[in-house]
């Protein structure tokens, strides 16, 4: 029995008329997208107010907690969420059994966050970390709980009941988060915002699935979802060292001060971009894993994203880079004055983090999630002597290191990697690539004339902006790849519409690729 026609999916997979599901799917599409433009300025907003409410030691507090607890929270997650999206056909016994030993792990991980709290407290020598330690060793068995409701929405498209999701969970956090620290919490309003989000998150997303786990059973393939995901765990254990690996050499080397000026910098750029890429990533993986087959719409497919994800950052990283000091000062104030080269350098690896993000999205969608582990490995190396090499020039060093690994080294050899085999072949990224880094020149030159210009504070940053994008505009309007990319990526929506559609009206039957729009016909 397929896992739609089971009694609790009913209702999450009904299907409505053909008008209403097209008009559901644009619905949902819009709504994804402006979900993620609301949760951007939520965040933004949230630090500006944050960093004027609470010290840099409040928030490098909580950076010392995060890597600890996050380490351990990798194994409550073995790619279990990523199996029932890539998978074509899926059973309620299989989703049911994936569902109680995710919990199962989540639940002797919180044991183990709970008891690795002394051992943090050795580490930093700060006794401050213990509590928030125990606090957020109840965050993740919250956490886990929905994990497979929101991996049966990813499955199923329902990008509008994602999106709505996200956007309740950060306005619950954020909303808790400063009214705490308005009243005097500190760190501890960080620790409860978390807490709150964690708990809404979860409730809407059980709410959104209307799904029941049957009881618990064994289940004899269990060990293929298991193996599936331990090329996942490989990976984002090494994701997580590369991305904390940074924060992990500043808490032990400098201090929660140091580190609070680290992280602040390192979330002003690395949550605005996670949110962007992550949403696109939710459509372009089960796009992509259902045009494996018909390898000459894939690459295009893939090729096009790459374009708009780079069209779409770069400029942006470009004015940040260039103006590092009017950002600071203009959203946290004058106290954050030395957070500003740090800012600089991690903008530099941001530079190609949209892209680089979307890597995964080609090892996920090709199965090919062992050969993700090791270049992810790969990376870790490059990424931890990078850290400690600029360590020796203090925090800035940490970024400037770590953004020069990153760029130079990190992201040509993960190309490399993924493009050995598979539908993308490395000239098709070659050929993306090589217009956008000759736009990016040309608009980091006109970024450096402009502040010969002597504008200072919002004047400057709005004028770099407008700088920093026409450039970018116009140079596409002479590259026929860049020039058509508006149109084709009307081609990806329909055929995620498409896709949507078929995983409907299939009620849960084998979804193939052989009634997705095919877009040159469509043209």
């Amino acid at each position: 029995m397929s896992i739609a026609e089971a009694p609790a999916f009913d209702a999450m997979l009904a299907v409505p008329p053909a008008e209403s599901l097209k008009r559901r799917s644009l619905e949902g599409a819009a709504v994804m997208t402006a979900s993620q433009i609301v949760r951007i300025v939520l965040q933004l907003g949230s630090q500006i107010v944050l960093a004027r409410l609470l010290y840099a030691a409040d928030f490098g507090l909580l950076a010392m907690v995060m890597p600890m607890v996050s380490f351990i929270q990798i194994f409550a997650d073995i790619g279990f969420a990523q199996g029932i999206v890539q998978r074509a056909e899926l059973t309620r016994a299989r989703v049911s059994a994936l569902f109680w030993l995710n919990l199962a792990l989540s639940l002797i991980v919180a044991l183990l966050v709970a008891a690795s709290g002394p051992i943090a407290v050795w580490i930093y020598h700060e006794p401050r970390v213990l509590p928030v330690m125990l606090v957020f060793a109840c965050i993740v068995p919250i956490g886990a709980l929905q994990v497979l409701p929101n991996a049966l929405l990813t499955r199923q498209m329902r990008f509008r009941a994602l999106g709505l999701t996200e956007v309740a969970t950060s306005l619950t956090s954020i909303t808790a988060t400063i009214v705490l620290a308005l009243h005097g919490w500190g760190v501890w309003s960080l620790v409860y915002g978390q807490l709150a989000g964690a708990v809404v998150s979860t409730a809407i997303n059980w709410l959104a699935c209307r799904w029941l786990p049957s009881a618990p059973r064994r289940f004899s393939g269990l060990l293929e979802d298991v193996k599936f995901g331990s090329g996942l765990l490989g990976s984002n254990l090494a994701v997580f060292l590369i991305q904390s690996g940074d924060n992990m050499i500043v808490g032990i080397t400098t201090g929660t001060e140091a580190l609070g000026l680290y992280d602040r910098s390192y979330r002003l750029v690395a949550q605005p971009l996670g949110q962007l890429v992550a949403p696109i990533g939710r459509v372009a993986v089960p796009l992509l894993a259902r045009l494996v087959g018909r390898p000459e719409v894939y690459a295009r497919t893939y090729l096009d994203l790459f374009r708009a994800l780079a069209l779409l950052t770069m400029p942006l990283m470009l004015v940040c880079i260039f103006n590092a000091d009017a950002v600071i000062t203009l959203l946290f104030g004058p106290r954050w004055a030395a957070a500003a080269p740090v800012f600089g350098w991690v903008c530099v690896g941001g530079l190609t983090s949209a892209v680089y993000g979307s890597i995964a999205w080609l090892f996920i969608s090709q199965a090919r999630t062992h050969e993700m582990m090791r270049m992810n490995l790969v990376v870790m190396v490059i990424s931890f002597v990078s850290f400690f090499i600029g360590s020796r020039w203090g925090v800035a060093g940490v970024a400037a290191g770590g953004a020069i690994g990153f760029v130079l080294i990190a992201t040509p050899l993960n190309f490399r990697a993924v493009t050995r085999v598979g539908p993308i072949a490395r000239r098709d990224i070659a050929f993306a690539a090589a217009p956008i880094a000759i736009q990016a020149l040309i608009a980091g030159l006109l970024l450096v004339m402009q502040r010969k210009l002597g504008w200072t504070g919002p004047t400057q940053l709005l004028a770099a902006l407008g700088v920093a994008y026409l450039t970018f505009a116009v140079s596409a309007l002479l590259v026929p790849g860049q020039r058509k990319i508006v149109g084709h990526l009307v081609d990806i929506a329909r055929m995620a519409r498409g896709v949507a559609l078929s995983a409907s009206a299939k009620s849960g039957r084998n979804t193939g690729v052989d009634d997705l729009p095919d877009p040159e016909q469509q043209r």
